[in-house]
C-alpha cells in the first residue's frame, strides 16, 4: 500500500476560498459622534431641518449624561482602599449585562431585581418610578402625585417590550393598556418625545436625575418603583479580588432602609 503524504498547510491553494466582492463605501464618517459629523450626516443624507435639530439637541443632552452617580464614587473610594486591584467597567442594557454575566465576561454587575432571572442578586436600592410629562401639558388631575386612572387619559411614549422589564411590569400590573404611536429604545430617546409634546411616559428616578430634559415628574400612587441590586453567577465562588469588591460594595451602598426583592 502506498504511504499517504500529509499535506502541508503551506502548500494548499488557498485561493478558491479567499473570495470577496469588492466594494465602495458611499461614505466613511470620522470616529466617534461630534456636533461636525451628525451636521455632514445630516447634509449627505439631504434631511429635513428638523431631524438636525432633535439630533442636535440629543448630542447636547448625552454629552451631559453621566453613568449613575455612585458608580465614580465606587471606582475612586475602593481604589483608594486597594489600589492593587484593577477594574474594568462596560455599561450595556439588562440582557447586555446578564449575557456578560452568565459567559464570564464580567463578574458582577448592577441590574434590576425583575431582569436578574436565575442570577444571585443583592438588593441594594429602591428606585421610584415616576410619571413624566411635558413641561407645558396641562393635568387632567391636581396634586403632587399622579394616579394610574388620570395616566389613562394620556397618550404614551413607550419603550418596546424587551427593552425595560421594571416599566412592562408596572404597566401590565395597573391595568394600563397603552396604545402607544411611538415606540422607543433607549430612556434619552424617550424623554425626548415626551419633552416635545409626543406624550407621557414612565422612568425611574435614578435615570431623571441625568436628564435635563425640560419635563414634568410625578411621583405615582400607588408607590411604584424598582429594585436595583448587585448580581453575580455565584456569590459563594469568586476570586479573592472579586469577592473583596462584592462584599465592599454591598457594605458600603446598600441602602440604610430595608430593601426587598
Amino acid at each position: 500500500m502506498e504511504e499517504r503524504k500529509k499535506t502541508q498547510v503551506a502548500d494548499m491553494d488557498r485561493g478558491v476560498y479567499d473570495i470577496k466582492n469588492n466594494f465602495e463605501y458611499s461614505y466613511i464618517a470620522d470616529a466617534g459622534l461630534t456636533e461636525d459629523i451628525i451636521r455632514e450626516i445630516w447634509s449627505n443624507k439631504n434631511e429635513p431641518e428638523w431631524m438636525l435639530d432633535f439630533r442636535l439637541k440629543s448630542l447636547e443632552i448625552y454629552n451631559r449624561m453621566e453613568i449613575p452617580n455612585w458608580i465614580p464614587d465606587i471606582l475612586h473610594s475602593f481604589h483608594k482602599l486597594y489600589p492593587g486591584i484593577v477594574i474594568e467597567v462596560l455599561q450595556g442594557t439588562y440582557d447586555d449585562v446578564v449575557y456578560w454575566i452568565k459567559n464570564g465576561v464580567v463578574d458582577m454587575g448592577f441590574l434590576s431585581a425583575s431582569s436578574a432571572g436565575d442570577l444571585s442578586i443583592v438588593p441594594l436600592y429602591k428606585d421610584p418610578l415616576l410619571c413624566v410629562m411635558p413641561q407645558n401639558m396641562e393635568r387632567h388631575g391636581d396634586g403632587e402625585y399622579i394616579g394610574i386612572d388620570e395616566m389613562k387619559t394620556y397618550p404614551f411614549v413607550a419603550q418596546r417590550e424587551s427593552t425595560d422589564a421594571d416599566i412592562q411590569n408596572f404597566l401590565k400590573g395597573s391595568a394600563l393598556d397603552v396604545h402607544a404611536k411611538y415606540h422607543v429604545v433607549d430612556d434619552l430617546a424617550m424623554v425626548s418625545m415626551v419633552a416635545h409634546g409626543f406624550g407621557i411616559c414612565i422612568m425611574p428616578e435614578m435615570v431623571m436625575k441625568d436628564i435635563p430634559y425640560e419635563v414634568k415628574c410625578y411621583p405615582i400612587k400607588p408607590e411604584a418603583y424598582r429594585i436595583v441590586g448587585l448580581a453575580t453567577q455565584n456569590s459563594e465562588f469568586m476570586a479573592p479580588a472579586v469577592s473583596t469588591m462584592y462584599q465592599y460594595i454591598i457594605e458600603h451602598y446598600k441602602q440604610k432602609d430595608e430593601v426587598d426583592v
